[in-house]
């Protein structure tokens, strides 16, 4: 489709947005729902966040999707009556059938008769609750109809430009959130912001399903366009390029394996461009955690901000991520055999060389990614004279030991 108009992308970007911040609303429901069969939220917790949720779908169905849409074509007939010769488009061939609640292509909808997304359930039973959760919503209604109808390009002031199915509408909806056009206030509806605010403070209190799921609300569907070699003024920034490699390697491990349970970020961060952390906490919130809970802080490049999520790295009772990143994991691989090399460099004789090698063989994922050097040795040789210390007890005396305190028998147990 060449010389898109503005009316044709702002119907496809109100789409798009309206199926990718559905997605990102079930991931959370589907976190929320992990955590409490886990028992690591308590009942009412659950239902707060799942409330907020259930009204973002009210919002996004009644206030966003179908007010814009409706906008547009009321639009679209005033220009009829105005210059029959304009060319339009049909608007019919983008609507979402009333009772389809599949996730159509947003390039080839059926045509229905019905123009809006079917609400039914939301407007009688749950009117009451309609004052629970309210967002201002400040919107122009009165847009501009010869900018709907001119070529995108114009608008934008960059060169041609074809409307392309196949294109990455994610990293042209990024590039344009961040200001580097100017005019985009022009083809996009603001109102899905509102959503992200929403979600970010759902975030806050339960965490989110992954990092790169929070990383999508945080910084946008194209985040990982940020940490490309070609993407980071190398000169600017002093950048490293090879722990620019190692700053998605483990985002990528981080991802995987680390689930977020709450959320804080640190806004005019300059202290480094880019930066990945993790440190095993040893004060969880609960007992269920034991030693996997752990805190993450990313410096994202182009953010100035500084990301901490707590969480805990879930369990992998076969060891499979270790047991197979020499060649699926290489990073975690490398990480591990540094690992082997710090013990391997005690040359006190104190520590049993088996003892050693048994004890890096079945370390966690979150412990070989959180340790460093001074930290892992000061670690083993605590554990070491730990283990020295039980295998020399009777039974009675282990016995002792494990239940000398009554509200951390847990822990005395498996820490």
């Amino acid at each position: 489709m060449e010389d898109s108009t503005v009316r044709e992308c702002k119907i496809s970007f109100l789409q798009h947005e309206y199926i990718r911040y559905s997605k990102l609303i079930y991931g959370h429901m589907q976190h929320i729902e992990k955590l409490y069969r886990d028992s690591l939220i308590q009942p009412q917790q659950r239902l707060s966040a799942l409330s907020i949720l259930n009204h973002l779908i009210r919002y996004m169905n009644q206030d966003v999707y179908n007010a814009k849409l409706k906008e547009l074509k009321i639009i679209n007939q005033d220009d009829k009556k105005t210059d029959d010769s304009a060319e339009k488009i049909k608007l019919s061939d983008f609507d979402i059938d009333k009772n389809d609640n599949k996730s159509n292509n947003i390039h080839h909808m059926l045509p229905s008769n019905s123009d809006e997304l079917d609400v039914q359930g939301e407007n009688d039973s749950e009117d009451a609750d309609d004052n629970k959760f309210e967002i201002d919503e400040k919107t122009d209604h009165k847009t501009d109809i010869n900018i709907l109808d001119k070529p995108i390009c114009d608008v934008l002031g960059i060169g041609q430009f074809q409307y392309n199915p196949s294109m990455n509408i994610d990293t042209l909806l990024d590039i344009c959130r961040i200001g580097k056009l100017g005019n985009i206030g022009n083809i996009m509806f603001d109102d899905f912001n509102k959503v992200a605010e929403k979600l970010i403070k759902v975030g806050n209190d339960v965490g989110f399903k992954s990092i790169y799921h929070a990383l999508e609300l945080l910084i946008g569907c194209s985040h990982q366009e940020l940490i490309k070699d070609n993407t980071i003024d190398d000169s600017a920034n002093n950048v490293d390029l090879d722990k620019l490699k190692e700053f998605r390697d483990m985002l990528s491990l981080l991802n995987e394996s680390f689930i977020p349970t709450k959320f804080s970020c640190i806004d005019n961060y300059k202290q480094y461009p880019f930066c990945i952390e993790c440190s095993i906490n040893d004060n969880p919130p609960s007992e269920l955690f034991l030693q996997s809970y752990a805190t993450v802080s990313i410096c994202f490049p182009n953010t100035e901000k500084k990301f901490q999520f707590d969480g805990y790295f879930s369990p992998d009772p076969i060891q499979c991520l270790i047991r197979t990143c020499q060649i699926g994991k290489p990073f975690l691989y490398r990480k591990k055999k540094q690992l082997q090399t710090y013990a391997e460099e005690l040359k006190s004789g104190y520590i049993n060389q088996k003892f050693s090698n048994i004890y890096i063989k079945n370390m966690s994922v979150g412990d070989i990614l959180a340790y460093t050097k001074d930290q892992f040795i000061s670690k083993l040789h605590a554990d070491f004279d730990r283990y020295v210390k039980l295998s020399k007890m009777t039974f009675r005396n282990l016995m002792e030991e494990f239940t000398k305190d009554s509200h951390n028998n847990l822990k005395n147990m498996y820490t």
